[in-house]
């Protein structure tokens, strides 16, 4: 009978019949600490589940009624047309249209215009109209109706299974399904970097460890939103991407990222920003000159992704006449548009230094509709070390590159390979798309929000480690990893002992 006992490091080793196991538990010890660091995200997150009020998370009622249609009516809700809903006012019959259920209205403050919460005349029975210059709009409209429904069928089993609950309840289940798509993110975030240091442990311990306890990333993934679903399958896409770039890539390979981008269309449209990103490593990786293998790759991932998502855009074109529905939106939502004024444009906002540390407020803090503000010591704490290690990962990166290609790209004599040359390459452009992306949506709508760059975080997290690694001698790495794991417990401690807690939980 194998028994457990002390190997020479003097740590546990597990027993030699459990294979896999045995020889990850008894390997490096960036594999012992990623066990660890998944328990103490899982408890973490659901701390996090139980401790924020119900429906309090961005569009939480939002979400949870979208999945209530399609788990009760079979169906995904519509935006309403507004020259229609004006008619239908008219004559006294919005009877068809999608509103917010009327049950949640008590949360109705945490929800885009869905107003007049303290009047207990509407407690009951909210306005389904109001009027703005002298204008019929509906109020308490289905505003994520134009979002792909992959995250709300894969919801519709646990509403189904709690339907004898409260909607408090099956709220608190849909948050607790979202835990294992943030452990995923995580777990995604050591094999990115593992594929690219394959002998280093320092990288991988850093890296999740910032992915782990990023607060915002970890508020998402304890919430009821779609938003989560695309950071997942997004980071599962850098990982095929860098793996194709480590290991190359064949048909089955391609095959795989066109079913990973098809699901993430079908999860959020912001993964079509993944669409430069996938066409600049095949053709990188396949070689420039093979026209035709790259062309038959390309073909390969856009009919699967085609394949996989074009009845829902379908859907939209029929029903909306375009492939968004944002037009729609746009015309509804007439208080967070640029109505009256010129629109920004993306360099506009990017050169925008309000803007900017908005949106660094809403990396770390915010938790929600922009409820629960950080003090700017703490967010300055937080920012002035990690833009250190950025710099220095963006520089060591240009200089490695530089001694790469003067070497003649020869492995042996360049300070990197050319697969992780070209890895963290990828992790920058990640970065630069999500940003620019976010920049984008930007331009038509002042609901700009950080999480809509989140789908980064694991690339941020790597390059962050990349350049720690850079700053800090070898002897030293061991310290500065667990100086950097102390970094992140801080922040979420003052997080949530200073801004969190007493914003729910003390009296004002």
């Amino acid at each position: 009978m194998d028994q457990v006992r002390p190997n020479s490091g003097g740590r546990l080793a597990v027993p030699a019949r459990f294979g896999r196991v045995s020889r990850f538990w008894n390997g490096p010890v960036c594999h012992r600490y990623l066990v660890v660091l998944l328990l103490l995200f899982t408890a973490r997150q659901a701390f996090n589940v139980i401790i924020f009020p119900p429906f309090t998370g961005h569009d939480e009622v939002v979400h949870y009624a979208y999945t209530r249609n399609v788990a009760t009516q079979h169906r995904v809700p519509e935006i309403p047309d507004l020259a229609e809903f004006r008619t239908a006012w008219v004559s006294k019959d919005t009877s068809s249209f999608d509103f917010l259920p009327a049950d949640l209205y008590r949360y109705c403050r945490f929800v885009l215009d869905w107003n007049y919460c303290n009047n207990p005349l509407w407690a009951n029975n909210p306005p389904l109209a109001v009027t703005l210059v002298g204008e019929i709009y509906p109020h308490g409209w289905q505003y994520a109706a134009n979002h792909p429904p992959l995250y709300y069928v894969l919801m519709t089993p646990i509403y189904l299974a709690t339907d004898h609950f409260s909607p408090v309840v099956q709220q608190y289940s849909l948050r607790a399904a979202a835990v294992p798509l943030g452990l995923l993110i995580v777990l995604l975030t050591f094999l990115i970097a593992r594929l690219l240091f394959p002998r280093d442990d320092f990288i991988p311990i850093v890296a999740t460890t910032f992915v782990a306890f990023e607060t915002q990333v970890a508020y998402e993934a304890a919430m009821v939103n779609n938003d989560i679903l695309l950071v997942f399958l997004f980071t599962l896409l850098v990982y095929l991407l860098v793996r194709g770039i480590r290991l190359g890539f064949d048909l089955s390979a391609v095959a795989v990222i066109g079913l990973v981008f098809g699901l993430g269309l079908l999860a959020k449209a912001t993964m079509l920003s993944a669409a430069p990103l996938i066409a600049l490593v095949v053709i990188f990786a396949v070689g420039i000159q093979h026209v035709r293998r790259w062309m038959a790759y390309g073909s390969t991932i856009v009919a699967i992704a085609l394949a996989v998502s074009w009845p829902w855009y379908l859907f939209l074109h029929r029903t909306y006449g375009n492939f968004s529905a944002l037009p729609q939106v746009k015309a509804l939502q007439f208080s967070h548009t640029y109505r009256g004024e010129p629109k920004p444009s993306m360099l506009d906002l990017f050169w925008n230094g309000n803007f900017a540390k908005e949106r660094w407020a809403e990396t770390w803090g915010e938790f929600g509709w922009r409820l629960i503000h950080l003090r700017q010591w703490l967010l300055d704490a937080i920012g002035f070390p990690l833009l250190i290690m950025t710099v220095a990962a963006v520089l060591g990166l240009i200089w490695a590159t530089w001694s790469w290609w003067k070497q003649d790209r020869h492995p042996a004599r360049a300070e990197l390979s050319g697969s992780q040359v070209g890895g963290l390459w990828l992790l920058i452009a990640v970065c630069v798309i999500a940003y620019g992306a976010m920049l984008q949506f930007g331009t038509e709508f002042e609901l700009t929000q950080a999480r809509y760059y989140f789908n980064g975080v694991a690339a941020v997290g790597i390059l962050i480690a990349f350049g720690l690694r850079l700053l800090v001698p070898l002897r030293a790495r061991p310290l500065f990893a667990t100086l950097f794991l102390l970094f992140m417990i801080s922040i979420n401690v003052m997080i949530y002992s200073q801004a969190v807690l007493p914003y729910w939980y003390l009296p004002s």
